[in-house]
């Protein structure tokens, strides 16, 4: 939903995990981490690296989604990010989402990573919805 927290996420990717029928050990050989990185998005606890989160998502079978749109990759997240700015500043954004602007340019620019929480805030910020959808063979 539209100002979704770090929280509802954490739930809809417990969701998607259940619903995988996939086992935490697959999950975590599949990424080469611990259950405890995957808890952690899951109860919302840590404002994790967008990159993991896509990873997981497509281990699981499912695919973030922006307004229905699909992302697969931190550069189409960077560039959804800077286009969706328009013609506001990068000072403006990150005044409203809570980063100074050399941070809004570096992650367009793909010289920082995006978390999930400025994700979120962009999303909201946008009145963006964001939501996760199985990948269709």
């Amino acid at each position: 939903s539209i100002d979704m927290t770090r929280e509802e996420f954490g739930r809809l990717v417990l969701q998607c995990r259940q619903e995988s029928g996939m086992k935490m050990m697959d999950i975590c050989v599949a990424l080469k981490t611990l259950p405890q990185a995957i808890y952690r998005v899951e109860l919302g606890k840590f404002n994790t690296n967008t990159p993991f989160i896509l990873q997981l998502l497509k281990a699981l079978g499912y695919n973030l989604t922006i307004d229905g749109r699909i992302f697969k990759t931190e550069k189409a997240l960077a560039k959804w990010m800077k286009n969706r700015r328009g013609e506001r500043s990068q000072s403006e954004v990150g005044n409203a989402v809570g980063l100074n602007y050399q941070v809004i340019g570096k992650i367009e620019n793909g010289q920082a990573t995006m978390m999930l929480d400025t994700l979120l805030s962009v999303a909201d910020l946008y009145n963006s919805k964001i939501s996760i959808k199985q990948i269709t063979k």
